[in-house]
């Protein structure tokens, strides 16, 4: 499904270029796992270990875990796929997800974040202000299940959004590979894999993280398939 068919990027005004690093993305949910590369131009690796190799780490399934902005959301953050308007990450997360035969889940809040732009960019600076936890709407289902977890993020405020800490912390993750990847508007990954990393001390975060620019998102399949292909996939 996932092809380099009918990319084409939706001109707008830029949004959440939060000190030139924020993104923003959309989409409808797709997924299974619940109920509801090093860089070149264009994307950027964080601490890139060469040769580092992850693929078939345990004898556990895979999971891609994205967070995606709500589904009115259609700027420069979003891409037209076979017709079908998608978020960055989301995106890139259904790229990873078909290229790995991992199941997908897409981490929403409780209480859905506003479609108004202005608005919007305030509520994000005041939850990472109040290093808020925002309650998921749902988890994923037997998540012991899952040895290997790719963590998909846009860049809010040169972090990720505060959600993404609730789904980590909200979850067991001792034990798991996490491979973490993001869109970004200028910031790449915005120290985000070291984040990562402190609030998972148990888990093995993979430094090859992958993050591609909003501007560079038709190169989102080869990106992909570069990345996994160092990954061992």
């Amino acid at each position: 499904m996932m092809r380099k068919t009918a990319v084409t990027l939706l001109a707008a005004a830029s949004l959440f270029v939060f000190a030139g690093c924020g993104e923003t993305s959309g989409g409808s949910s797709t997924g299974n796992a619940s109920s509801s590369g090093n860089a070149s131009s264009g994307s950027a690796s964080q601490n890139a270990t060469t040769g580092e190799t992850v693929a078939g780490s345990g004898d556990g399934k895979t999971l891609v875990a994205y967070f995606s902005l709500p589904d009115s959301e259609t700027d420069d953050s979003t891409v037209t796929v076979d017709g079908e308007n998608l978020g960055n990450v989301q995106y890139m997360a259904m790229t990873i997800a078909d290229s790995t035969g991992a199941d997908l889940f897409r981490v929403e809040p409780a209480t859905p974040y506003t479609t108004d732009h202005d608005a919007l960019t305030e509520v994000a600076l005041q939850e990472q202000r109040d290093n808020a936890r925002p309650e998921l709407a749902a988890n994923v289902e037997n998540f012991d299940q899952y040895d290997t977890v790719f963590l998909g993020y846009p860049i809010w405020w040169s972090d990720m959004p505060q959600i993404l800490y609730t789904f980590m912390e909200s979850n067991d993750f001792a034990g798991k590979t996490v491979i973490p990847f993001s869109s970004h508007g200028g910031s790449g990954l915005a120290g985000t894999v070291e984040s990562i990393t402190r609030t998972l001390p148990d888990a093995t975060v993979v430094e090859n993280a992958l993050s591609i620019s909003r501007n560079d998102m038709e190169s989102t399949p080869d990106r992909v398939s570069a990345w996994l292909q160092e990954l061992g996939y």
